[in-house]
């Protein structure tokens, strides 16, 4: 006999029914997260590009405050003289010093980089390599962080090339008319240029001026080869402008290619320029 019939008080819809699993998502279901999550990235996304770009922008300007530092702190024990353009062995964008680029046996001796780490410029000599003398005071750890922009890779024909340099800064060294520099060839060439590497004559009458310009993200030029003075030729060492690009981006809300650039002036302060070709 059926628990039914036993007992026929008993309504039969209050019979425990056999549990089932529970079923799975329907595709509409699916098809409506996939939506919202799409729909919170294509909002989140841009905010989160913005706030990545502006950290890099902060930190290479106070990369480029350090570096100004390193410059005046130089200048304090140099009769207010920045390094020279023969300093630099006549080239503005060099590696860090000890290290070999463009297949020469000789490491890197010239450039800002060299000059802040050992303390004063090289001496030329003979055979056209530089020397250097002394390495105290140390203003600036050649190998310092601080050398590297962290939105620089480098020309679109060499991505990633300019971090592995140990920097990816440009170091003004066509200042002025090159009246105001003694040039390769001159008994005197390894001497400083006039008034355009003071800094105390920057600051009086170039402030608002280019020639201020003392540091800037470099997009324009490739390392010349280390250990040896100027470039022969400029243009062999100069990034074609359809290569060109900016570290920066003034606005990532919108899609667009990084179009500026920072740079220390000789008063002081650092700024974001746009890119110019």
């Amino acid at each position: 006999m059926s628990e039914a019939s036993r007992n026929p008080m008993r309504p039969l819809d209050l019979v425990p029914a056999r549990r089932r699993s529970p079923a799975g998502f329907t595709l509409i279901e699916l098809l409506v997260v996939v939506s919202i999550i799409a729909l919170l990235l294509s909002i989140l996304l841009p905010s989160l590009r913005a706030a990545r770009d502006q950290a890099k922008k902060a930190k290479c300007l106070a990369n480029l405050h350090a570096i100004y530092v390193g410059l005046v702190c130089y200048a304090e024990d140099n009769k207010q003289e920045l390094p020279s353009y023969s300093t630099m062995g006549g080239w503005g964008f060099r590696v860090a010093p000890g290290r070999k680029v463009g297949g020469s046996p000789y490491p890197e001796t010239y450039g800002v980089q060299a000059v802040l780490h050992n303390g004063r410029g090289p001496t030329i000599m003979p055979n056209g390599l530089a020397k250097y003398e002394k390495r105290s005071p140390m203003y600036l750890p050649g190998d310092s962080a601080v050398w590297i922009c962290p939105g620089n890779p480098g020309p679109a024909d060499r991505v990633g090339e300019w971090p592995g340099y140990g920097n990816t800064y440009y170091y003004r060294t066509n200042a002025g008319s090159k009246d105001d520099f003694a040039q390769p060839g001159d008994p005197d060439w390894s001497s400083a240029p006039k008034k355009n590497y003071n800094l105390d004559y920057l600051n009086r009458n170039l402030r608002l001026g280019s020639l201020a310009l003392l540091t800037m993200d470099n997009y324009v030029y490739y390392p010349m080869v280390s250990g040896l003075g100027r470039a022969l030729k400029t243009s062999d060492y100069t990034v074609p402008a359809k290569s060109q690009q900016a570290p920066h981006r003034a606005s990532s809300v919108k899609k667009g290619i990084s179009n500026f650039w920072c740079a220390n002036y000789a008063d002081g302060h650092c700024q974001m320029n746009v890119l110019n070709h």
